[in-house]
């Protein structure tokens, strides 16, 4: 893509807001501004020449800003570094990608390639200190789920089985010593998919949560901080994408329990994507984008608490004010949903569709 081409889409993308009467802001300012509490960090692509280009954008959506940058894959995953808030380790889902980004002056530093035969699967889990990431991989040829122990420069210093197959979300947990990987599996007859728990140290597989449902898989997952694992799911390799997906609650050493979706909620199809836990209300959000919903959780009670329609809804995160989520939905658009109210407060449409991939991350205090 040429350089004339990509100036092209800013200007585009800057018409935009001005028409919307919508500012520009600098990335650092989007980052600092209240302490941190606004900024976000989301990626899109958008067909230039009739090729596609990617990108990497920060927003204010109190503000109502939006600041482009170009990285040379469509991101899926994103680390900020705990000593250098301003660079994020970036990953692309089941591809070859992944690279180094400075948020703040919007350089790519470095790009990264897997070791032969492997590929990235979308997501990376900082250890306390900050001095190496863990990154999802697989073998190309079989599916086979590694972690890739990553330096702060990219080096590979080693690798350690998932005890799964395809994994994809990363967390980790008890100061960094347990590390919990969401394993996607394969076509029926492959290996299952499962959510295992894995000694950093040794090696060992501690526990595996299976899935009972033998039609979907294991996507993204979060932990709560009294243990309780949140899985979203998709419709299983070789299944329709548009059949059953869904949410599972599982408290800390117990069962887990699989919460009603489609047909008894409608909206419920397809892949559930992005989830975000509000630790003080006990609540948990998913985005489930072929229905065009995103559902609130009780964590506690496990129940349903509220279903809000939202098109083409994707990534969500918590806003630093503790009060709002974030989330990108529609063209491009993203809105503020109210945890106490329980419903969206305010949407900033955007023309051109920064916002098309997976996830949203909160920015966070630079300086």
């Amino acid at each position: 893509m040429t350089r004339m081409s990509r100036r092209g889409f800013i200007q585009s993308l800057g018409a935009s807001l001005l028409a919307l009467g919508l500012p520009g802001v600098g990335r650092a300012e989007a980052g600092a501004r209240n302490g941190g509490l606004s900024g976000v960090l989301g990626f899109g692509r958008a067909k230039i020449d009739g090729e596609w280009a990617y990108f990497a954008s920060t927003a204010d959506p109190f503000a109502g800003s939006v600041e482009p940058m170009e990285i040379p894959f469509f991101g899926h995953g994103c680390n900020f570094f705990p000593d250098a808030p301003n660079l994020a380790f970036v990953f692309e889902k089941r591809g070859l990608g992944c690279c180094i980004l400075d948020w703040t002056s919007g350089e790519v530093v470095r790009t990264i390639a897997p070791a032969s035969g492997r590929m990235f699967y979308g997501h990376g889990a900082f250890a306390p200190g900050g001095a190496h990431i863990y990154a999802s991989q697989t073998i190309a040829a079989t599916g086979e789920g590694l972690v890739a122990i990553l330096d702060a420069q990219g080096h590979e210093l080693g690798t350690f089985p998932t005890h799964g197959a395809r994994p994809h979300d990363l967390r980790l947990i008890d100061d960094g010593k347990v590390l919990v990987a969401g394993n996607a599996g394969g076509v029926h007859g492959d290996e299952a998919p499962s959510v295992t728990y894995v000694d950093v140290q040794s090696h060992k597989l501690l526990e595996r949560v299976g899935v009972k449902d033998d039609d979907i898989n294991v996507g993204h997952i979060d932990i709560a901080a009294d243990g309780e694992l949140v899985m979203a799911s998709a419709p299983r390799e070789g299944m329709s994408k548009e059949g059953r997906g869904g949410v599972a609650l599982r408290p800390q050493g117990g069962e887990p329990r699989q919460m009603p979706s489609a047909p008894a909620i409608p909206g419920m199809v397809g892949e559930a994507l992005s989830i975000c836990i509000d630790e003080t209300r006990r609540l948990v959000a998913v985005t489930h984008p072929s229905g065009g919903l995103m559902t609130v959780w009780d964590l506690d009670g496990q129940r349903m608490r509220a279903s809000i329609d939202l098109p083409d809804v994707r990534g969500v995160v918590q806003a630093g004010d503790g009060e709002h989520l974030v989330v990108s939905h529609g063209q491009g658009e993203l809105s503020l949903f109210s945890w106490s109210k329980l419903r969206i407060v305010k949407s900033v449409p955007l023309r051109i569709t920064p916002f098309s991939g997976s996830h949203l991350y909160r920015l966070p205090t630079v300086g």
